[in-house]
């Protein structure tokens, strides 16, 4: 199934470090260390459809986690790594949210 395509949520990755640069880690919405990530085009009662999210999720991640290749030292690395870490343990709940709200949707869809 995929759902509506006008359908984009929302995914609050909130980037764990300060050292994420507000003005590379806002979306459209302008709210720094968080990313739209549109799964409207996706089956997620599918594996696959599952995985291409996840795929999407990464990426919002580390952008909104990225520094500055040419300042980064070890420490700003580390902390980077801690931020792509910490946002991508919220991918779960996000993908699982993702998948209720398509079923809910689905749902009435077909009560109607």
């Amino acid at each position: 199934m995929i759902v509506n395509s006008s359908l984009i949520a929302t995914l609050g990755l909130v980037a764990a470090a300060a050292l994420a640069a507000p003005a590379a880690a806002a979306d459209s919405s302008g709210v720094p260390g968080v990313r739209s990530v549109s799964y409207s085009d996706l089956n997620l009662e599918s594996a696959d459809g599952r995985a291409q999210l996840e795929r999407r999720l990464v990426r919002a991640a580390k952008s909104i986690c990225a520094t500055n290749p040419a300042l980064e030292s070890s420490a700003v690395r580390a902390e980077r790594e801690r931020c792509e870490a910490e946002t991508a343990a919220q991918f779960d709940a996000q993908i699982a949210s993702a998948i209720q709200s398509s079923r809910a949707r689905k749902a009435a869809f077909a009560s109607n």
